[in-house]
């Protein structure tokens, strides 16, 4: 692209109807996470806005800052879903577009794209997306498929609480066979966010491209999921997720149409680059677009490929932010004053190299080496141990205060001739080997109460049954257990300080094995790894966006229902193709399943049949027929079902939990 070319613009693209605040309904509490959410997303994507305080509430304050809202973020998905069918219907309104307006409509709709993750996106709500498919616009149903950037394995692992863990999101058409397939890396979140100070660190790692680390340890499961699709995929991301795209450009360009980088950091390039860049190598290469946003700070670092089109976007002043950090969060493209100008990439890179060397790659590096490593791994486990185990603390105190002031309380290990220093430490070993038995007994007795077991000796009890103790063990701690209560009838409670520190001393031991097992497990990688919390059917949804819920018609010629029936009766169920019995004639337009697989032999596979079922039914049909045409209808039977099961395995895990819930 040419320095001062007009790239792009004249186009107003509104993503609400009124660009006003809406007013709380105080009789209506039920819509006020909705009424948040489409108010923020006012500021985000219509324009900075001098009353923005009337959106800053305690509520608000708290979700942002302390505690994700499970509840606004459902409405923040809704409003997405409003915004892009205001968007849609506008497109439609103002088609033909001239070039310019058309590119800019692409890039305002990716930048969207780039913001949805925030919103918490799940795999039990679609999102419909404007997209320009065979010359019109095309409202397009999508599933949401969850792909870890995190480690899920390894060292690294350990330190890596369940709202730490980072996510890209794949989009994968629903029905839409023309429809192209998105790939969404999402930006540095909020504090209260899914990931922040993950996102912290990486944005932060010196001597590396912004997102390196976070990229190498998902790259294995981002080629999963793109070799699955059967078109090319857009990519987007803003800030953090833009240079995670630009990661993916350089390594897997030949899998991608077009990459959209919104405010990014450019990629590290001096002395030791530990990215993969196979750019160079590509016979085809994605056409990437770096939007670099008013003022900017991210996207001042860095360089870019000289053949990648870099456009400087210029706000109208009335609806530009009141500075550099606002110009980073929002989004300008919707408007028709809005100016996309290209920019020299050379020119450019030029002008990065001081700040790339003392800010990007030095300032970086002190920052995250003597700062963020100390915190991440030793400060902050300790920190959040405490928080998470405030019962356990307050005990442990109190049982050293204890063990302290009353010699009756001191073990008969412990002899009067020891020094105050030794008695003080046998109080602090056992109040805290006290506390901690009395505390997981008490969440354990509570849970209990409650029907749950989740509590930590839950897990204990479930996996001493799944082991195999040897006849020696179980003699021993038999004996202990026998001693203890003998000696404890004979003698009364002058030697109740000893036997509770024996009780649980071996208690802690017990568990102390179990939780080294547990972590040998996830370091090797041989310990399943649940879903995130915010990806768990019981997160509050949307009805109206629920994919399991709201049957509708769906149209599929006989040919693809064949395929599906074939992977899911004989590849993976060993049953007859045909089945023995009808059970009824609701789904397939007045059809039986007998009589729909019977038709195979005297219709033509081109016959359409009318499918009456949920968004998740017909997300299942169409990735299955996508899946065993990959493999070949003519691999042997085994082949076919070993990689069905494996590339079902996540939907069937949804599927299921959705039904637990």
């Amino acid at each position: 692209m040419k320095a001062g070319e007009f790239y792009a613009g004249g186009l107003d693209l509104q993503f609400f109807h009124s660009n006003d605040f809406e007013v709380m309904d105080e009789g209506n509490p039920s819509r006020h996470a909705a009424i948040i959410a489409r108010n923020a997303l006012r500021i985000l994507m219509m324009g900075w806005r001098e009353d923005w305080q009337k959106i800053i509430s305690v509520k608000v304050l708290k979700a942002v800052f302390i505690q994700r809202d499970r509840e606004l973020m459902r409405g923040m998905r809704l409003a997405f879903q409003e915004g892009f069918q205001s968007v849609y219907e506008q497109l439609k309104k103002h088609t033909p577009l001239t070039p310019e307006q058309h590119r800019q409509a692409l890039l305002y709709i990716s930048n969207c794209l780039t913001l949805l993750p925030f919103s918490d996106i799940n795999p039990y709500e679609s999102i419909a997306v404007p997209q320009w498919v065979n010359g019109e616009w095309r409202l397009v149903d999508y599933k949401v498929v969850p792909i870890e950037l995190t480690p899920t394995n390894g060292l690294k692992k350990l330190f890596i609480n369940d709202k730490d863990r980072v996510f890209a999101y794949g989009l994968e058409p629903i029905t839409d066979d023309k429809a192209e397939p998105h790939l969404l890396f999402m930006g540095t979140t909020y504090p209260a966010g899914q990931g922040f100070v993950t996102q912290i660190n990486t944005d932060l790692e010196g001597f590396e491209t912004v997102g390196n680390k976070l990229y190498q340890s998902g790259r294995q499961r981002l080629f999963h999921w793109l070799d699955k699709q059967t078109k090319k995929v857009h990519v987007c991301g803003t800030s953090l997720g833009g240079s995670l795209s630009l990661l993916l450009a350089i390594d897997r360009g030949d899998k991608l149409s077009r990459v959209d980088a919104l405010n990014p950091a450019g990629l590290y390039d001096f002395w030791f680059k530990d990215h993969f860049d196979n750019w160079e190598k590509l016979n085809i290469k994605p056409q990437v677009i770096i939007q670099k946003q008013g003022n900017d700070p991210v996207s001042q670092f860095g360089v870019w490929k000289e053949d990648w089109d870099v456009v400087h976007v210029i706000p109208p002043r009335h609806k530009q932010g009141p500075n550099q950090f606002i110009d980073h969060a929002l989004n300008y493209a919707g408007f028709a004053e809005t100016q996309f100008i290209g920019v020299d990439t050379v020119m450019d890179n030029e002008e990065h190299r001081q700040r790339n060397f003392w800010l990007y790659t030095l300032g970086r590096g002190l920052v995250y080496y003597l700062g963020l490593v100390p915190y991440h791994y030793f400060i902050r486990p300790c920190l959040h141990y405490v928080a998470t185990h405030k019962t356990q603390m307050t005990l442990t105190c109190a049982f050293i205060v204890l063990f302290s002031l009353l010699p009756m309380f001191i073990p008969l290990v412990i002899t009067p001739a020891l020094s105050l220093a030794a008695i003080i430490l046998n109080a602090v070993i056992s109040g805290v080997v006290t506390s901690f038995l009395i505390d997981r007994t008490l969440w354990f007795l509570i849970d209990y109460y409650k029907g749950d077991n989740s509590s930590e000796v839950s897990k204990l009890l479930n996996w001493l049954r799944t082991q195999s103790l040897s006849p020696a063990t179980m003699i021993g701690i038999g004996t202990v257990g026998v001693g203890a209560v003998v000696t404890l009838l004979l003698v009364g409670t002058i030697l109740m300080p000893a036997l509770l520190f024996t009780v649980a001393s071996l208690t802690t031991a017990i568990y102390a094995t179990y939780k080294s097992n547990e972590a040998f497990n996830i370091v090797f990688g041989s310990e399943k790894i649940p879903p995130a919390a915010c990806h768990e059917p019981r997160v509050p949804k949307n009805a109206s966006l629920d994919i399991y819920a709201n049957e509708k018609e769906e149209v599929f010629s006989l040919k693809e229902l064949g395929e599906y029936y074939y992977a899911k009766r004989v590849v993976l169920k060993d049953k007859s193709f045909i089945p023995e019995n009808d059970k009824g004639r609701t789904r397939f337009g007045g059809r039986s399943k007998k009589e729909l697989l019977m038709g195979l032999e005297t219709e033509p596979p081109n016959t359409l049949i009318t499918v009456t079922a949920t968004k998740a039914k017909f997300y299942e049909i169409k990735h299955t027929v996508r899946l065993i045409n990959q493999i070949g209808l003519h691999s042997s039977k085994d082949k076919q079902k070993e990689f069905l099961q494996e590339n079902l395995a996540d939907y069937y895990r949804e599927k299921h939990a959705f039904r637990k819930s």
